[in-house]
This record gives structure tokens, sequence and C-alpha cells, in this order.
């Protein structure tokens, strides 16, 4: 496995607005789109790898679904056909829990994040996801980059096998430019781990040392780099503009980015996330067919594999 390069595309399968309506039941026609858009992307990057290719669609399940929809359960019921041709493929499905609550004083959506409620929010999406499948998720991606020792000890708790949040190089979720109400908690990711590991019971952004000190959960980070191209080491983050590998953006800055961590890294390996609302508007959906392209025409594409979280943890041993 040594020359392979595991590739990890995170979908967020979650409503096509971020502040929907209440008693708005809406069909989710991003994911609709996306999920006949990645139809033909699975085609195309097959024939260029020459092995199967599958992706990892985090679905939400949690209690402002539950408001909007009368179930969280609601997408799963939806589009069951949908999601039971993405596991026919090979695909692996998992959960996105948000921590949106409704607050009627100001007749709007707010994050928060209480402990309580963050659990709350968790708990929901993971029952939801075994009532519907049968099965426990092995996989979670929790909304708005949020992280904590928490969310870690809770996917833990659950039995979960991967956390695919992480987003180095942030410094707080605020920071993201977002107008919306929320507790914005302080979460400093400026020096957190590039590269999958196991977190230590103490810190979650530390990698853990003896079997005893480390947790059974893996933490695979989302691919970022600094927008100059330079591959950031922890003690150089504070001083780069910092981009994810995110399929919406610039898709110049995405390929610079991807081509500096596919060439630098010593064990390398992407993950890169999108919404599922993303081919709803013009321009980024063409960032994100841009950026597409751009894997199927690397140079190194057919040693890339396209693989779910649990099939890219062999290549990090």
């Amino acid at each position: 496995m040594t020359d392979l390069i595991p590739i990890l595309i995170n979908i967020d399968v979650e409503p096509d607005e971020r502040e929907v309506s209440l008693g708005d039941h809406s069909p989710w026609v991003g994911f609709e789109k996306t999920f006949a858009y990645f139809k033909t992307v699975r085609t195309r990057l097959e024939a260029v790898t020459q092995a199967p290719v599958h992706f990892n669609w985090l679905v939400r399940l949690d209690p402002q679904i539950e408001t909007i929809y009368g179930d969280p359960a609601w997408p799963v019921t939806q589009y069951r056909h949908l999601l039971s041709e993405l596991q026919n493929s090979g695909d692996e499905i998992g959960i996105h829990p948000h921590t949106w609550k409704w607050l009627p004083e100001i007749a709007r959506w707010k994050s928060v994040y209480d402990p309580k409620w963050v659990r709350h929010c968790f708990a929901m999406s993971f029952r939801t996801f075994k009532r519907e499948f049968s099965r426990a998720p092995r996989i979670c991606k929790f909304g708005d980059h949020y992280i904590s020792g928490q969310t870690v000890s809770l996917m833990e708790e659950f039995g979960l096998d991967c956390d695919l949040t992480l987003e180095p190089g942030y410094r707080t979720v605020a920071e993201r430019g977002r107008h919306e109400p929320g507790t914005s908690p302080v979460l400093d990711f400026r020096q957190a781990l590039r590269f999958p590991y196991r977190p230590s019971r103490r810190n979650f952004l530390q990698a853990g040392g003896h079997w005893w000190s480390r947790r059974r959960l893996w933490v695979i980070p989302v691919s970022s780099g600094a927008t100059s191209g330079e591959v950031i080491r922890p003690s150089d983050a504070p001083d780069h503009e910092v981009m994810t590998l995110n399929l919406e953006f610039y898709a110049p800055l995405f390929r610079y980015i991807s081509d500096a961590l596919l060439g630098k890294s010593t064990k390398p390996y992407l993950s890169i996330v999108v919404r599922s609302d993303v081919p709803t508007r013009d321009h980024e959906r063409t960032q994100m067919e841009t950026s597409l392209d751009n894997l199927a025409n690397h140079p190194w594409a057919h040693r890339f594999r396209f693989v779910t979280g649990q099939e890219a943890l062999p290549y990090f041993f």
C-alpha cells in the first residue's frame, strides 16, 4: 500500500438552507443533485484509478431536523432509495450532528454548545441512525467544524471508529465570518495535528502514546494548508492564511494546496469536504467540478484510492 494515496471525500447531507424556516418541508434538492453528480464522478474515477471508488456521506439526524420535519429520521425515510444505492456501491453512511436550537424569543436558530445539548444532539443522531439502518454508525463529522474533548469522548463512548471533523489551522468558529446567533466557543486548531491519529485521553489535539493513554477512536483531520501552497507545520500555523480542502472553495487554491500536500508529505492523504447544497449554487458547483476534474487528471491519479473512513485506516499504520 506504500505507493497508494488514500483520498476521502466527505459529503455533508443536509438541507439546502442553513436556517430552515419552521414548517418548511422542502425536499433537499442539493442532495438529490449531489447524488446524481457523484454517480457520474464515481464512474470516471474508477476508470482512472482502476479501483473501486467509495465516498463518505454524513447525514443530518439531529434536533433541528426533528423540529422542522417532525422526525429526525426524515432524510432517511425520504431518501432511503438513494442511501440504499450508495451503500450498495460500497459507500459509508454516517452522522453529521449540528447543535442548532430554535429560540422562540428571537424567532431564530442558534448554535448551542452547552454540554447537555451537545450530548442530546449527538445521541439523537446516533439512535436515529441505529434505528433506521439496524446498525450503529461508524463515522461522524460534527457540524460547523465543532470538535471538543466532549465530542471525542462521546464518539468513543458510543463506539464509533472515526471522526472526520477536525479542521487544522482555524482559530474559532466565530472567525469563519458567519453572522448567526450562537455561543461561539473558542476553538483553537492552529496547533492541531495534520495527519490521522488516535488522540490522547488527556488532550484530543495530541496523539496518544501507549495503548492505555490513547483512545480507540481515530481522528482523520480534514486536509488543510496555507494559501501560499506551503505545508504548514503546527508551529507555523499562526503565521499563515489557512484553507481546508473544501470542494466549494476557489479551485486554483484547492489545487495549489492539494498538490503541496501530496508532494511534500511523507505519508500523503487527502480528506476533502463538501456540503450537499453546493450543486444548487452555480459558482460553487463550478469550483467543485473543476477541483474533481483536476484530481481525475492528476499525474498521480493512478495511485489514488477513494476510500471510506474505515478503509483509510490500514494506509496509516
